[in-house]
């Protein structure tokens, strides 16, 4: 009984063991480090189609290939151009090789002490025009590598929007629209004086629907309207008390309007003037000027006619 007791406490153990070590060696998927992005020779085209060069320093044909972009970046002057003229050689300096861009040798001289001239010839900065070669590649002739800057986008001026202008025609086009400020009954009298103006509302003293501006604060703003006049000397009545400066003078504010967002019962809308309608002039008709002698031509072949027939008759 015992031995059975021990076997079974012997499997459990080992099977135990099995599952732990099966979950030590479960394959955790690999986390792949994510690109960066390539870096380019510059911004724009041709130099942005292209990688910096990495030249390999046991490689003269490298190195030189290297020298001949640097000179082109730098726009050091060609052999033959005078000045500082340069052309790429290299040299070799233990296992390892060096170039720069130095005076050209004379004619038909391929070498001098340590420095050959590199292969392929002269530099054609045409056909290695937006290349580049990594700033770790040293040249005392020209120790930094140029490439051209991305250019500045000039900055777009927002057009100005023309001013509103109370009408088209003079003195409308004088004025901008009024716009009252609703915490001033001074401002907003103004507005209602010339809105009545615009609307042409019956002066007092004109009869029939003959209104005069008045004022009326609603909490704290004002509201305005041209009303009934009161009664001689009476300056308010109820909410309503009669705007400032008298009645509205319609001559000196000739010309000016109100913003369309001021309300105003007695005369809603503002009304000004349109532009008169240009009519093509018309063209007055040209008669025909009679040619001079015509009636006279005619008269003549009838006296002839005339004349023939009588000489006829007569003989």
């Amino acid at each position: 009984m015992q031995l059975s007791y021990f076997l079974c406490a012997l499997c459990l153990t080992t099977a135990s063991a099995f599952q732990v070590r099966s979950l030590r060696n479960v394959d955790l998927p690999k986390l792949k480090t994510p690109k960066g992005p390539e870096l380019k020779c510059g911004p724009v085209a041709p130099w942005n189609k292209h990688t910096p060069f990495e030249p390999n320093v046991n490689d003269f044909k490298s190195m030189c290939q290297a020298c001949k972009i640097r000179a082109c970046n730098a726009k050091l002057p060609m052999p033959g151009d005078g000045g500082k003229a340069c052309r790429c050689q290299y040299s070799k300096v233990g296992d390892t090789y060096t170039t720069d861009c130095k005076p050209p040798f004379a004619k038909d001289v391929k070498s001098v002490g340590d420095w050959t001239n590199c292969p392929g010839g002269v530099r054609d900065c045409d056909a290695l025009e937006g290349q580049c070669v990594s700033a770790t590649f040293k040249m005392d002739s020209a120790p930094e590598m140029k490439v051209p800057k991305e250019p500045k986008v000039p900055e777009v001026k927002k057009p100005k929007v023309p001013q509103a202008k109370c009408g088209p025609v003079a003195p409308w086009n004088k004025h901008t629209p009024l716009e009252p400020n609703v915490n001033d009954f001074k401002s907003m009298c103004q507005a209602c004086k010339i809105r009545a103006c615009n609307a042409k509302l019956p002066m007092p003293g004109d009869g029939g629907k003959a209104c005069r501006c008045q004022y009326s604060k609603v909490g704290d703003t004002y509201t305005t309207d041209c009303k009934p006049p009161f009664a001689k000397d009476v300056k308010s009545v109820g909410d309503w008390t009669n705007c400032p400066g008298g009645v509205r003078d319609c001559d000196a504010l000739e010309g000016q309007c109100v913003s369309a967002t001021f309300k105003m019962d007695s005369a809603p809308e503002m009304k000004v003037p349109k532009a008169p309608k240009m009519e093509e002039p018309k063209i007055p008709e040209v008669k025909k000027p009679k040619v001079p002698g015509q009636q006279s031509n005619a008269f003549s072949k009838g006296m002839v006619s005339t004349a023939l027939l009588a000489f006829f008759y007569l003989a």
